[in-house]
């Protein structure tokens, strides 16, 4: 321990994980249960279903909350900063949307995927840190001067940002809604980018920047989603993939990401 706090000291790292009153204050409140002690200025993740995305960012947002969405990451893992998504939508043969009463038709999951009408959207999502640490405020000085957050090979970890905001309301937890910022494309059947017009009009950005709203479906660790993506039974007890139906869905986009991902590092090899 004495080593460690050594070779921390060295690096200029706070090995403390106490925030200032006033960063604590900037934090978001969060109603816990009356069983439950307040999460206000103690940093603690006790009711991580208890945050509430205001109506007026729901309202600004592209709300992708009805997109089937996972997050992929080490045993364990609180914080959970990003996430990805698949939707399949149907093409009108031309690589354009079908356009059916001003909407793109959604294909259900069960499709033949070598239809060559079928195609994808693929979603990344990182948690929106920025709404809740604004430019210049406690939060973002502390933030700042601890520069990153550092995991200890004992287990330990010295934070940037308080536990509520990097293991609760800024983390993308299955089955809660968070703010996120999101890169979307739009892949024909063969993975790669489609022109995104419609009806004559400019073509749309491909892929899409924006900021969403967004509900987390599965929480998945590597082990997990590896055993899907093969075909096995995911290595957990506690995996909440117990639908056979659900898990082929899963198992689909995982497909879609991996080979969308193969083609994207394929293009960058032959540059």
């Amino acid at each position: 321990r004495a080593e460690t706090a050594a070779i921390l000291a060295e690096c200029d790292v706070s090995l403390s994980n106490v925030f200032s009153p006033g960063a604590m204050n900037e934090l978001p409140r969060v109603d816990c249960p009356a069983s439950s002690s307040s999460t206000r200025g103690s940093g603690s993740t006790e009711c991580k279903d208890e945050w509430v995305v205001p109506g007026a960012e729901l309202a600004r947002r592209v709300d992708m909350r009805g997109v089937r969405t996972m997050s992929v990451d080490p045993p364990g893992c609180v914080d959970v900063d990003d996430a990805v998504s698949v939707r399949r939508i149907r093409l009108d043969g031309q690589g354009e949307f079908a356009d059916v009463d001003g909407k793109f038709a959604e294909v259900d999951d069960d499709v033949d995927v070598d239809d060559a009408n079928v195609g994808y959207e693929v979603g990344v999502h990182i948690a929106d840190v920025s709404h809740f640490v604004r430019p210049g405020s406690l939060l973002d000085l502390e933030a700042r001067a601890r520069g990153t957050t550092v995991y200890l090979a004992d287990g330990g970890r010295c934070d940037m940002l308080p536990a509520l905001l990097s293991e609760n309301v800024c983390s993308l937890l299955g089955g809660c809604e968070r703010l996120a910022v999101s890169c979307v494309w739009t892949l024909d059947a063969r993975f790669r980018p489609v022109n995104r017009t419609k009806g004559g009009r400019k073509p749309d950005e491909n892929p899409w920047f924006g900021r969403t709203v967004i509900r987390s479906d599965h929480q998945l660790n590597y082990y997990q989603a590896q055993a899907i993506l093969d075909g096995k039974p995911p290595p957990t007890d506690a995996d909440d993939l117990r639908d056979d139906r659900e898990t082929r869905r899963v198992r689909a986009d995982l497909a879609v990401l991996a080979a969308f991902a193969a083609r994207r590092n394929a293009s960058r090899c032959e540059r």
